[in-house]
């Protein structure tokens, strides 16, 4: 089975469902893509954090693809749409993940609006939190507890991001672990979802 994770920026992919990407890879052995859609120029060196990207993908085996989209102004039409699409068709992902479309970031809201367009053959379809997400209600809730180490070292490998006032590891880990509360497995990790789509097949 193939898996597709869609982020606007090199680092979104790892805060939002990095966790569930190691726990399919390390149970499965799934092939995984993640399809960046900006160098992330804005935030940093684009050559550094591409090289970040494909440093953190590594630890779960997963491929590094790059749109080359300009940060700060990806749109959604019908160009990204289709450009989606056609990889959607090349890699012909079972499930597929991309940001949460209530953001405070348009660079997410475009991605994910343009993925959600680009998806309607796709079987499964979640939708991850980044830490500017807005009024997310998740409905999945998957277990992270194995993986929450390895999440936390993929962000870890994003140095040139580490100074910004969301990067708080401490946080996201305190994020996860009020989510198990949340389904009653106290003391356990869990990432959050939308599933926006499901037709078929499981998702972990």
């Amino acid at each position: 089975m193939v898996i597709l994770a869609i982020g606007p920026h090199p680092d979104d992919i790892e805060f939002g469902c990095f966790g569930t990407l190691a726990k399919l890879y390390n149970n499965k052995g799934e092939k995984i893509f993640f399809l960046i859609l900006t160098d992330g120029e804005i935030g940093g060196d684009p050559n550094q954090r591409k090289i970040e990207a494909e440093k953190s993908a590594k630890l779960i085996n997963a491929e590094v693809i790059f749109l080359g989209e300009k940060d700060g102004y990806i749109k959604h039409n019908a160009s990204l749409v289709n450009i989606i699409g056609n990889k959607i068709k090349e890699l012909k992902p079972s499930i597929i993940f991309a940001p949460f479309y209530l953001d405070t970031h348009q660079d997410h809201v475009a991605t994910s609006r343009s993925v959600i367009s680009a998806s309607s053959n796709i079987n499964i379809l979640l939708l991850y939190e980044t830490p500017s997400t807005v009024n997310m209600d998740p409905n999945v809730f998957i277990e992270i507890s194995k993986t929450i180490d390895l999440k936390i070292k993929a962000l870890k490998i994003h140095k040139s991001q580490q100074k910004k006032s969301y990067f708080d590891l401490d946080q996201i880990k305190a994020l996860h672990l009020y989510y198990g509360w949340k389904v009653k497995k106290r003391m356990s990790y869990y990432e959050a979802f939308y599933l926006y789509k499901y037709l078929d097949g499981n998702i972990i």
